[in-house]
């Protein structure tokens, strides 16, 4: 809040503004100074190391030079090829020391500067001699004294040149510092310049917002004041209005004035019992709340206080402030006093931790919320306090710690290993079960992750496995609990382990969405190789399909298989040592098969048959039994291997496919079924009879000549992809019978298991024609046979549509006969429904084909004509008045029929780009129809 002292918000939002445009100005400036000169400073930098390589480079060129002179003298005569690549050595310094005195463009290479330029001139001296003792060694390469002396004037150009890389490399160096330190200034001046922004401008804005907000708040109070001061004298003065017109009315405006005021009064009344409820309901909410809630005065009086804060209020003498501070211990009290109030009376709130002593001596943990309420004027008017008991809450943190220390006892105690991942798969926790079982030390373990590839890791079938695919790694990615995975790693000593692992992801509080997980596994390593074993000597049993059973000489059962416990619904352990005759054979099974099957194993032969058994629960089966002798190496038998196989399913289905057959054959709907290729392997007599065939006629005949080529086309690409997918379809089709008529069907089709189709098709040419007829009524005029208006409607709506589509003027003829009220009652019934049908056929001929002609009640018909333009109206008129006075003229010598035809027609037009439906454009046409039989009467009129 402000005081008198300060400017007001205007103007320190003002100056604020200013100072924060000038603290960014400063920034910016120093930003790009700092830019332009560590910019420039790179220039330099770049340039320097461009002259020190073309500097190095020029001292290879020398030694080159040396070497080319001394491989002219050695080998003499020198080749013509030597020699170019002496000169060519010789050029490429030249053109390179040029470079290096005076820069190059294309290289972006700047002259040297000029210490640099006087250390390249005082070289020129040993260049020149240098060029001296190369022209005379190519004019005499045979002279060793020439090619020493080329050598001593390259040393002395060469030593030049390292004192001169020496000069480059120090000012180099000295760039790189300079560099860093204006980049560590620039830096270190930018985040003072940050902290003076902030100190300076960003902190008294954030001041000055909160003083404009509260200056705001006073402002709508003191408005709001002002508001309902101008509300009262605006009553008063209605008041006063009142009054003065209640003098001229009578008394009964007057009882009339003294109801409306009882009624405002029974609102206002009504109002102040709904506040009352409503500040009822909340005293009972804060009532309820276990949590102390109190309401104090600055001057230290308590205003309010729920339940739960009087049962803490009867502890002290004096219901106040001073006195209720006194049931916290004294270092909530200092607390209270020194940081909760002016806290709370600076910030409008303040929350921390107390100790509240209780009546009974307890010491009880709570958070002590303050919340300073502010008057319309901006001054701290009351204080709420809130007393939370938080002293259950710290009680659980305490024993949540104490488990958190013995469960981490526990899984350091556990004969399994147990390892944590973090949210990137790094193990970060472990026990010693771990360590022992990966044979890996602390040190190797910490931050190893899945995707190492030491871990060497394999599936349970022996296939590599990706670390992104362990266990533990699929858990915490995937969210997926896995429980029992077997896999393989190698261990520290490079031995192989099985392991069975059960991981689970875990949620991270600290980062949520960044999952970690953790894994337990146990050392199965020599379980595995025992499985294996076992597996191997047992594989082809056990995955067969079907049920083998081994028995001693005896007959007893030694041994089953998977698919025989299975199949007889026992387990191994509750039939070895038995005979099967004990609890498989029952009651209709054959005693001769029994016998057979006795005998066999008595003689010790093999026996092959087909046998009933019943399983555990009573079920019946029937097996096809193959019982085969086993010897050992001196020929005795030792025992005998059965192997079952389950015929129920078959034994079955012949006996349904019998019973089957014999009721499809009988069957009203014709039933066909053809095999994979198409072909009729089944027919029975209803669908022979339906195709004017016998049954064996259609025998391996194909199903689609049974239709029309186009009809089978059609079969093939609409059905058939459906019964591929769905495995069924059901539709019509159009059938042909052996004499080449056509007929309608109801067709079903449906997918058997193995390949081929089962067709069920039903004649429903009676159900077709009966619907035809429905359909013909539904929608055609009984008398012309022209569409009614259902009919009419139906059809004009789809015509509208298309012609918007493709952008066609349509016209809408709408009309009725002229005095046909006089026709019905002059020349009878008959004579009306004659006139209607010479209209139909007057307008059926004078349309085309493709437009709609329809009579919609009584005397009313309607033509909806396609593509027709305005000036094509007048014509289709001409020719039907045409046609109507012909007609008139037929009947005029016959006098029972020599009624008078005549129609009056109204046109409305639709537009493609503003279309209107079909009601519109008949009420459009209704409207003009009849203005134009108006206009025909008054033509009449005249005329008599």
């Amino acid at each position: 809040m402000s005081t008198l002292n300060e400017p007001v918000p205007g103007t320190r939002i003002r100056r604020l503004v200013r100072s924060y445009a000038v603290g960014v100005a400063v920034l910016a400036v120093v930003s790009i100074a700092a830019s332009t000169i560590i910019v420039r400073q790179a220039g330099r930098q770049r340039n320097a190391t461009r002259h020190s390589n073309l500097a190095g480079r020029q001292r290879l060129l020398t030694q080159r030079l040396a070497t080319e002179a001394f491989a002219l003298v050695a080998r003499a005569p020198a080749s013509d090829d030597r020699f170019a690549a002496a000169r060519a050595a010789a050029l490429q310094w030249h053109l390179g020391f040029d470079r290096l005195r005076h820069g190059s463009v294309g290289a972006d290479l700047s002259p040297p500067l000029a210490s640099d330029l006087r250390a390249l001139d005082s070289m020129r001296p040993t260049i020149e001699r240098l060029d001296a003792r190369l022209v005379a060694l190519f004019a005499s390469p045979t002279r060793a004294a020439i090619a020493d002396s080329v050598k001593a004037s390259a040393d002395a150009l060469t030593a030049q040149l390292d004192a001169y890389l020496a000069e480059l490399d120090a000012r180099h160096r000295r760039h790189v510092q300079l560099t860093q330190r204006l980049g560590i200034g620039f830096a270190v001046l930018l985040i003072t310049l940050l902290g003076l922004e902030a100190l300076l401008v960003f902190r008294p804005a954030i001041g000055a917002l909160g003083s404009l907000m509260l200056d705001q708040e006073a402002i709508k109070v003191e408005l709001y004041a002002k508001a309902e001061e101008m509300y009262a004298v605006t009553v008063q003065q209605e008041m006063q209005n009142d009054m003065l017109q209640s003098q001229q009315q009578t008394m009964l405006e007057q009882q009339e004035e003294l109801m409306a005021q009882q009624a405002t009064l029974i609102e206002q009344r009504d109002h102040l019992e709904a506040r009352t409820t409503d500040l009822s309901r909340l005293t009972a909410i804060l009532d309820a709340t276990p949590d102390a809630v109190a309401v104090f005065s600055l001057t230290g009086d308590v205003l309010y206080a729920n339940a739960a804060a009087e049962l803490h209020l009867t502890q002290v003498r004096k219901r106040d402030w001073t006195h209720a501070a006194h049931l916290l211990t004294p270092a909530s009290v200092r607390q209270l006093r020194d940081v909760a109030f002016p806290g709370a009376i600076r910030r409008g709130l303040w929350r921390g931790e107390a100790t509240l002593r209780m009546r009974d001596g307890q010491v009880r943990t709570v958070v002590q919320t303050l919340i300073a309420h502010r008057a319309p004027d901006g001054r701290v008017a009351t204080v709420s306090s809130l007393l939370q008991d938080i002293t259950e809450q710290k009680s659980l943190q305490r024993k949540l710690a104490q488990d958190e220390a013995r469960n981490r006892s526990i899984v350091e105690a556990l004969a399994e290993g147990v390892i944590v991942q973090d949210d990137v798969g790094r193990i970060i926790q472990w026990n010693k079960g771990a360590e022992r079982i990966l044979g890996l030390s602390a040190d190797q373990l910490t931050g190893r992750t899945s995707i190492d590839g030491s871990w060497r890791s394999i599936d349970a079938l022996g296939q590599p496995l990706p670390g992104e695919r362990h266990p533990i790694s699929r858990s915490r990615l995937e969210g997926l609990s896995i429980d029992g995975e077997v896999m393989g790693i190698e261990r520290g000593d490079g031995t192989r382990a099985w392991l069975s692992v059960n991981a689970r992801p875990m949620p991270n509080s600290g980062q949520p969405g960044m999952p970690t997980a953790v894994a337990t596994f146990t050392d199965i390593t020599a379980s595995v190789a025992v499985a294996r074993e076992l597996e191997t000597l047992s594989v082809v049993a056990r995955q067969s399909d079907h049920a083998i059973v081994m028995l001693d000489r005896a007959g007893m059962i030694t041994w089953v298989n998977t698919a025989w416990e299975t199949l007889a619904g026992y387990t191994l352990s509750e039939v070895q040592g038995r005979s099967p005759a004990d609890f498989l054979h029952g009651t209709h099974t054959r005693p001769e098969v029994m016998a057979g099957i006795g005998n066999a194993i008595v003689a010790g032969e093999r026996w092959n048959g087909e046998i009933l058994h019943y399983r555990r629960d009573g079920a019946p089966y029937w097996i096809e039994l193959n019982l085969t002798p086993s010897c050992d190496g001196s020929g005795t038998c030792t025992g005998f291997v059965g192997l079952a196989r389950d015929i129920t399913a078959r034994r079955t289905a012949d006996r349904e496919r019998q019973q089957l057959a014999a009721a499809v054959a009988v069957t009203a709907d014709g039933i066909a079924i053809t095999g994979v290729s198409g072909a009729l392997e089944f027919v029975n007599h209803a669908f022979a009879r339906m195709h004017g065939h016998s049954a064996t006629e259609l025998l391996q005949t194909p199903w689609a000549a049974l239709y029309e080529p186009e009809e089978s086309r059609r079969l093939v690409r609409d059905a058939i992809p459906e019964v591929t997918h769905v495995g069924f379809w059901h539709g019509e089709a159009t059938g042909r019978r052996q004499d080449g008529s056509l007929y309608p069907q109801e067709l079903s089709l449906t997918l058997l298991p193995h390949g081929g189709l089962v067709a069920v098709a039903r004649d429903i040419s009676e159900r077709k024609a009966g619907e035809e007829r429905l359909k013909h009524i539904s929608v055609r005029d009984e008398l012309t046979s022209l569409y009614n208006r259902r009919g009419f409607l139906e059809r004009a709506d789809a015509m509208l549509r298309l012609s918007a589509r493709q952008g066609m003027r349509c016209a809408l003829f709408y009309g009725d006969l002229d005095a046909f009220k006089s026709v019905n009652d002059g020349f009878g019934h008959n004579a009306g429904d004659a006139a209607l049908k010479a209209v139909s056929e007057i307008l059926t001929a004078t349309f085309r084909e493709t437009d709609l002609v329809a009579r919609i009640g009584g005397d009313e018909f309607t033509i909806l004509a396609i593509n027709v333009q305005p000036a094509d109206v007048s014509l289709i008129s001409e020719r039907i008045e045409a046609a109507v006075a012909a007609s008139n003229a037929d009947r005029r010598d016959d006098s029972a029929n020599a009624w008078h035809l005549g129609i009056s027609l109204g046109v409305a037009y639709f537009d493609p780009e503003a279309p209107e439906d079909v009601e519109a454009l008949l009420r459009t046409a209704d409207a003009r129809q009849y203005e134009q039989k108006r206009q025909r009467k008054a033509q009449h009129a005249q005329a008599a």
